[in-house]
């Protein structure tokens, strides 16, 4: 099983251990038909993210190495959940200079507000698995889905527990992309194959590789689509 491409990598711009020509390099080898190349935004709380000043610089290196190895290359960023509200850390001004966004629920990262901190952060952080807390947690999701243009829902649910069938419906509702990720797939054959069912939803393959050398890798995948009655026409970039 392989993917026409790959729209999930990071780079040294954030946590990941190779270079911006490292990974298109790799893409080219593998015979990929396009990458994109989607630092953290700056809304962790470590240094591992890419700031907005280096925006134009890692732009230039893709479209460098993209004419060098004559692959399609999107300049795009992994955005952050920082609000129950539905905000997140890109303002209106950045999307301007991103050809593709992805979001997700991440751990560390700096809460917008107090009630974010003490309503979703915290609780997830000491493991509250609450129905509450769950309804909370999909909540905050469902906004930043309907607030923001999201291209690509990064990993659903791997972090903190969400109501994943609602997850699916509001991607599929807004044109979201719905992620299956290398890491980890936090939802059973049985919901995935409930999934396919919702008019609209599209999924796609990402590898979130943070090495040159994890791009295009799917194993995780391919074993849990095996266990799936999945619909290949339902995940865009699953090649024949």
């Amino acid at each position: 099983m392989k993917i026409l491409y790959d729209l999930h990598t990071h780079t040294r711009y954030s946590d990941g251990r190779s270079s911006v020509e490292d990974n298109i390099k790799r893409a080219k080898e593998l015979g990929l038909e396009k990458l994109a190349i989607t630092d953290h935004g700056h809304g962790k709380w470590t240094s591992k993210k890419i700031k907005p000043k280096f925006y134009k610089q890692a732009k230039d290196e893709i479209k460098k190495y993209s004419a060098q190895y004559g692959l399609l290359c999107l300049f795009g960023i992994e955005a952050n959940v920082i609000g129950m509200d539905g905000e997140i850390d890109i303002t209106k001004g950045e999307l301007k200079e991103l050809d593709i966004l992805l979001c997700g629920v991440h751990r560390k990262v700096c809460p917008k507000n107090l009630k974010t901190l003490l309503c979703f952060f915290l609780p997830n952080w000491l493991g509250i698995k609450s129905k509450k807390q769950i309804e909370r947690n999909t909540r905050t999701v469902i906004n930043v889905l309907e607030k923001n243009k999201i291209d690509i829902l990064t990993h659903p649910g791997r972090y903190f527990p969400v109501d994943i069938m609602a997850i699916a419906k509001k991607c599929a509702e807004v044109g979201t992309l719905f992620e299956l990720g290398r890491k980890e797939i936090p939802f059973s054959p049985q919901q995935f194959n409930e999934m396919q069912k919702i008019e609209g939803l599209q999924f796609i393959i990402n590898s979130d590789a943070h090495g040159a050398e994890k791009i295009g890798q799917i194993k995780k995948v391919e074993e849990f689509l095996k266990l799936c009655e999945y619909k290949k026409e339902k995940i865009i970039n699953l090649a024949d």
